[in-house]
């Protein structure tokens, strides 16, 4: 898996700096890239990201469904608790970790609010 990370790192020669190793180097400098060889690397990266740009489209689509699914499948749990298991939950939910509240699609000052109520 490291072996990908450099290979990324490497076609990701249009930006000054990359991480090799965990420092940061400037690979057509280390490299002694020519001019021609920079343009080359600059071309793929820059085929490569009309190419990932569609992929990228699909993962963000995919992700919009997941959530609206594990929000779906979470408003059906609520729905099945007593109120006093709605308060403990809230409890539980909204001093966890942020991302809870955020996955929900609540504001913090609405989860303060409403953190004990049914």
């Amino acid at each position: 898996m490291r072996i990908c990370g450099l290979v990324v790192g490497f076609l990701s020669l249009a930006l000054p700096m990359t991480a090799v190793a965990g420092e940061n180097v400037n690979l057509a400098e280390v490299l002694q890239l020519t001019d021609k060889q920079v343009k080359e690397v600059e071309e793929i990266n820059r085929k490569s990201v009309e190419k990932l740009q569609p992929v990228y489209e699909k993962v963000k689509q995919l992700r919009t469904e997941a959530d609206a699914i594990r929000r779906e499948n979470m408003e059906q749990f609520i729905a099945i608790l007593t109120p006093e298991q709605k308060k403990v939950f809230n409890w539980l939910l909204y001093n966890g970790p942020k991302k809870n509240v955020k996955f929900l699609g609540k504001s913090e000052e609405n989860t303060k609010e409403n953190k004990t109520s049914d």
